[in-house]
């Protein structure tokens, strides 16, 4: 009885990609995969009837083909029972695998009625909390009759959508992008840089918040006199 296949298979290459193939084909189909130069699982689904090269004639060939198959007096070849079946459940599970994958992928992405199974709430308890917050927060707007989105939600989905990002392609929304600005004027470069570093996605670099034009907007300079924003803000108290 073989063991599920590993989370990562479909990524396995060279030396985890032979050693699956060995455990479940043995040494022979190995030596028959590297001489047809197929190194990776992605490699391996991408052939149709693998079994199909057996029929040239090459020398280098002809040494596996003794060992995979029987060969008759007319010319036909007959690939041993053990060794077509094995390669062939191989293949099969990790198309079955793929396709479960490629499922769950689109599941995630387009099913807006996903079901979380209980082990999988049970492994990462927090999701259970946020669950719980968000579900306090709708009550709290349904009763205010509010439709106004908090802070609090701007902030964590902001986090979230972060973390299943690259550092690089890190994106910030408006009211987040206020928050930094304002923290960063009362704590300083120092804490503010402090608190960016430790807790990845929360904050942007200092370089977005400079180019930022509401940042462009209120930095002061010195002896530039600016009674058009200052009447504007006194307006705005009447």
């Amino acid at each position: 009885m073989f063991k599920s296949l590993p989370s990562d298979v479909l990524n396995y290459s060279y030396d985890n990609f032979y050693q699956l193939v060995k455990e479940r084909c043995g040494d022979n189909v190995v030596e028959f995969m590297k001489l047809l130069d197929i190194s990776s699982v992605q490699s391996l689904l991408g052939v149709e009837n693998l079994f199909d090269y057996l029929e040239f004639n090459s020398e280098k060939l002809n040494a596996i083909k003794k060992k995979l198959a029987f060969q008759h007096e007319n010319g036909l070849v007959e690939v041993k029972w053990g060794v077509r079946n094995s390669l062939e459940c191989l293949i099969r599970d990790l198309k079955t695998f793929s396709n479960n994958n490629q499922r769950m992928t689109e599941s995630i992405v387009l099913n807006d009625d996903m079901i979380l199974p209980s082990s999988f709430l049970q492994k990462h308890p927090m999701l259970k909390c946020l669950i719980n917050l968000y579900r306090t927060i709708d009550d709290q707007n349904n009763e205010d009759n509010s439709e106004n989105t908090s802070f609090l939600n701007y902030f964590l989905d902001n986090i979230s959508s972060n973390l299943c990002r690259s550092k690089n392609a890190y994106r910030y929304n408006e009211p987040v992008l206020r928050f930094a600005m304002a923290f960063h004027v009362l704590s300083g470069n120092i804490a503010y840089e402090f608190v960016r570093l430790n807790v990845p996605g929360v904050l942007p670099a200092l370089s977005t918040l400079q180019g930022h034009p509401l940042n462009k907007q209120h930095r002061m300079k010195e002896a530039e006199f600016r009674f058009d924003s200052l009447s504007a803000h006194m307006n705005s108290l009447k």
